[in-house]
């Protein structure tokens, strides 16, 4: 394409460059990891490659701007929990050593190929397994801070088989009943909204009857919540009364209750949470990922 008219299509007005931008670029998954997941479809694309990229990105650099803000805002990202070589992981990952093991730097290799203000577009997401056994809650809960961190991801689609090997997730009650206590000094500033084919996991309608009985008395939500405040360096915590113990004593049920009216709240304050809303491809409402941050 010539210099000449190279020049006329930026000086026709930014509203018709956008609608041609709309019309030349279609929706497509960046994916720049390798899954080990029967619900992730190997030919599930396009997958972008350099021959997929859309031919306005090599016209000029201010055309490539344009464009990829739109590129990127329409892709999907296909990702997956990180989890560190098991001698890593059994060695530091123990509960009974207390450690936990930050992902954010492996993420950040993972995804270094496409541009920091690029993924901050990225508004959809789909998180499959990655991995033959089960997965760590602690690497679940570390990917939900990397999306809330670095992209504007908003709706989520979990993968089934996910689901299914998520297990025995823990709640920090301590770390969620500060941010509770805290509340009135941070504001929600973005919500996320996670999506399964089900509402809940093989292992948590095993578990239910248990929780219940752990619990007392109070209610289970329908829904799980995750709490992320932004301006400390925990990971999303989970509502605790998915983590209910028939070994809690009246101090810890003193904070789980005062936690579970306060998320109880934000569910009953939130229009997704409180009508539950089904996807065009029928996916429920899992989770809703609330993520805090102090005013500015």
């Amino acid at each position: 394409m010539g210099q000449n008219t190279r020049s006329a299509f930026l000086e026709t007005p930014f509203e018709i460059r956008s609608r041609i931008y709309d019309l030349a670029i279609l929706p497509q998954y960046l994916k720049a990891q390798q899954f080990v997941d029967p619900d992730f479809p190997p030919r599930q694309g396009p997958v972008p490659s350099s021959r997929d990229i859309p031919s306005l990105f090599f016209v000029s650099k201010s055309i490539y701007h344009e464009a990829a803000a739109v590129f990127y805002s329409r892709a999907t990202l296909l990702i997956s929990p990180i989890r560190p070589p098991e001698y890593i992981w059994d060695a530091l990952s123990a509960p009974r050593n207390g450690y936990q093991l930050n992902t954010d730097l492996d993420l950040h290799s993972t995804f270094a190929r496409y541009p920091h203000q690029h993924l901050k577009r990225i508004q959809t997401c789909r998180i499959y397994s990655g991995q033959s056994d089960a997965i760590s809650a602690e690497a679940y809960d570390s990917l939900l801070r990397w999306l809330a961190t670095f992209t504007s991801v908003r709706t989520v689609y979990l993968s089934q088989r996910l689901m299914t090997r998520l297990r025995h997730s823990r709640s920090d009650l301590v770390a969620i009943h500060g941010i509770c206590a805290c509340a009135r000094g941070l504001s929600v500033f973005r919500t996320m909204y996670v999506y399964s084919e089900f509402r809940r996991t093989p292992w948590e309608r095993s578990q239910i009857s248990r929780l219940r009985k752990a619990l007392r008395g109070r209610q289970l939500p329908d829904l799980q919540a995750y709490i992320l405040d932004q301006s400390s360096r925990s990971d999303a915590l989970l509502d605790p009364r998915w983590d209910a113990r028939g070994s809690d004593d009246d101090e810890r049920l003193a904070m789980l209750d005062d936690v579970s009216a306060w998320i109880d709240s934000l569910l009953a304050s939130d229009a997704a949470g409180h009508a539950r809303p089904a996807t065009q491809e029928g996916h429920k409402l899992y989770q809703i990922c609330f993520v805090f941050d102090k005013p500015a």
